[in-house]
């Protein structure tokens, strides 16, 4: 479940930035630049396809910072129930 940061709380606040600014840095920026390159239009279709590849392939594999563990096997083990 999602929550909302609470106001005037940099510590949660800095949480949801770090990882908006991953996205942009390592999804949007260069999947826009690539379609620029190929003179390709970017709709929302092909992004929403390119973001499940972009998260199947990086994010979900990449090892986290807080926990040295891959993300994907974070989420495997908490659908188990086994934190």
């Amino acid at each position: 479940m999602q929550r909302l940061c609470r106001p005037y709380r940099a510590k949660t606040k800095g949480k949801i930035e770090r990882s908006i600014g991953y996205i942009r840095r390592s999804f949007y920026v260069p999947l826009v630049s690539r379609y620029r390159q190929l003179g390709e239009i970017l709709d929302l279709e092909a992004m929403n396809g390119e973001f499940a590849r972009w998260l199947a392939v990086t994010a979900n594999e990449r090892i986290r910072g807080t926990t040295g563990e891959v993300s994907n096997e974070l989420l495997i083990h908490e659908g188990d129930g086994k934190n």
